[in-house]
């Protein structure tokens, strides 16, 4: 036996060194080790919305929801995505207000409900559409944890102070699925 010398995994980012005893042949490499983290399945599912031309990027197209209305999005994953107690789950909604910017963003709110549970209700933490009457650069993300189904439903219902001609633009929305 002689000492040899073989990095040994420490963790995700590098390696430490070690000396074992192993037989030596000359000539020969030592077997390579191979160390991999276990395998995480991460899926997106988008849905783009489209009812509005011009402020949706990069579409150019997105779903308004004015002052006192109700909006209602369907998600349906397939089987094989939905497998109960297996994933985490989010859904992310794109969103900003529309560029009315006499009225205070204040004034703008929302009550989300997914799949019949309360996970928003009040002020949302977002900026008047820019450019002015065009497609708008500054949407934001509206993140929320879920716990997947195969059917899953969006119910925003806008409930700001403002006036009946303002409103939410909703540009998509994803469920991100990961493995636990």
């Amino acid at each position: 036996m002689s000492l040899m010398y073989r990095p040994r995994p420490n963790n995700r980012y590098g390696y430490t060194e070690s000396f074992v005893m192993a037989p030596m042949t000359a000539g020969v490499d030592p077997p390579p080790l191979i160390s991999n983290n276990p395998a995480v399945t991460n899926v997106v599912s988008t849905k783009e919305l489209t009812a509005y031309p011009n402020y949706g990027n990069p579409s150019r197209n997105a779903d308004i929801l004015y002052t006192g209305n109700t909006g209602r999005w369907n998600f349906i994953l397939p089987a094989f995505l939905t497998v109960p107690g297996r994933q985490r789950g989010q859904i992310v909604i794109r969103t900003v207000l529309d560029d009315h910017t006499n009225v205070p963003v204040n004034r703008y709110s929302a009550r989300i409900s997914i799949n019949g549970f309360l996970v928003h209700n009040g002020a949302v933490a977002l900026q008047h559409g820019t450019p002015v009457g065009g497609m708008f650069t500054n949407w934001r993300d509206l993140t929320f944890s879920i716990n997947p189904r195969r059917n899953n439903t969006i119910t925003i219902v806008n409930t700001s102070t403002a006036g009946p001609d303002d409103w939410i633009g909703l540009d998509w929305m994803q469920i991100r699925l990961s493995s636990r």
